[in-house]
């Protein structure tokens, strides 16, 4: 229906993630700031560094990565030192995310999580998951010079 001669004003509601969002009340749609009616509002949400669609996505693929680990403690326990790895890897990531929500919640973003922290990061996190399963697929508990129990020296982490 048309809206007359004075059309409705839009509300303005800032976000603590740092960006604004305009709500169209001629439309009722949300739309980001600078960007035109047209474009599909939920983009930003996923694409912008600051959007509330990435964090999401990735607080729920880190919770969902740490219900895997502990699922396979229990239907892979022969491996538990890579299963508890991988659930501190999920927990730091998680722990930073939470440490700037609490401490800097001006600069919060999806780069808190570091997941994208760096290039040899990441590469070092799958060179180091590919040595372990190849390790474990290829060299049998029973060898003489493998140890693959956990003990003092896997808790401490040398």
């Amino acid at each position: 229906p048309p809206e007359g001669p004075n059309p409705p004003p839009k509300a303005a509601i800032s976000h603590s993630s740092g960006f604004k969002m305009e709500t169209n009340h001629n439309l009722n749609e949300p739309v980001l700031s600078g960007q035109n009616s047209s474009s599909r509002t939920w983009d930003a949400e996923f694409t912008n560094e600051k959007g509330r669609g990435r964090v999401a996505l990735a607080g729920f693929g880190l919770g969902f990565l740490a219900g895997i680990a502990v699922l396979m403690l229990a239907v892979l326990p022969a491996a538990a030192p890579f299963w508890v790895y991988l659930f501190l890897l999920v927990c730091f990531h998680m722990l930073e995310y939470l440490l700037t929500a609490a401490f800097r919640p001006d600069v919060l973003s999806f780069e808190n999580f570091l997941l994208n922290h760096s290039t040899p990061y990441q590469v070092m996190v799958l060179v180091c998951w590919l040595e372990y399963w190849v390790e474990y697929a290829l060299v049998p508990p029973s060898a003489p010079f493998v140890n693959k129990q956990w003990g003092i020296v896997s808790s401490c982490g040398v």
